[in-house]
Order: structure tokens, then sequence, then C-alpha cells
């Protein structure tokens, strides 16, 4: 699947995962952007705004979603 069609059907989607109320999908959303991230890693604007979703996650109330996230942000290094 081309990145420009994820970005245009998906992204939003994506994104709106990181807020959701249940932590278990706030947790593959962080484990998902190693897999989604390098995609867009040329698209600065994206990049910039999923590494700040990423920073916000880091102060998640659930454990498990602090886990994912400091793994991701560790691979992503």
């Amino acid at each position: 699947m081309p990145s420009e069609f994820f970005k245009t059907h998906f992204m939003k989607d994506y994104i709106a995962c990181s807020q959701d109320k249940v932590p278990h999908v706030r947790m593959e959303f962080a484990n998902a952007m190693l897999i989604i991230k390098p995609f867009f890693d040329k698209d600065i604007d994206l990049s910039l705004e999923l590494m700040d979703i990423l920073q916000v996650l880091n102060s998640d109330s659930d454990r498990d979603v602090l886990e994912a996230v400091e793994h991701t942000d560790y691979e992503l290094l």
C-alpha cells in the first residue's frame, strides 16, 4: 500500500488511536509506530506530529502504555 494512500485514508484514524480510552489501543498505537513512522520520515511535519504524540503518551497513566512508548522511543533513535 503506498504511503500516500495510507496517509489520505487511514492516518487520521491511526492518530485518533493515541487518544483512545482503552489502554491496549494506545499501547498498540505506540507499537505500530515502529512500522508506520519510517514511511513518513520524509514528511517532516507528520513525522514531528507523530513524535509529539509519542511524547504526550510518555505521561500516560497506564504502565503497559508507558513501556510500549519507552520501547518505541528507544527503537526510533
